[in-house]
């Protein structure tokens, strides 16, 4: 199975490549948070929400086809 993930806002500086568009190909199911820390190499708790799909999930949430995944950074300011 395939999946892109997209980095939206600053946590994607904290990034090993500073990208925010990434494409993995997947041979098992995989839960949102084991994906984010073996393909991105970051603390899934970064992210202040994961949306698959155009759905707003939470980190357990396992990955068993194809999708797009978008990790959105908390908001910060006031």
């Amino acid at each position: 199975m395939r999946v892109k993930i997209t980095v939206h806002g600053h946590v994607k500086s904290l990034l090993p490549s500073n990208e925010s568009e990434f494409e993995f190909e997947l041979s098992e199911p995989r839960d949102v948070s084991e994906l984010i820390e073996e393909k991105l190499e970051i603390n899934p708790m970064v992210f202040a929400s994961i949306v698959i799909d155009g759905k707003s999930v939470e980190r357990d949430h396992v990955v068993d086809e194809d999708c797009e995944i978008l990790l959105v950074s908390p908001t910060a300011g006031g």
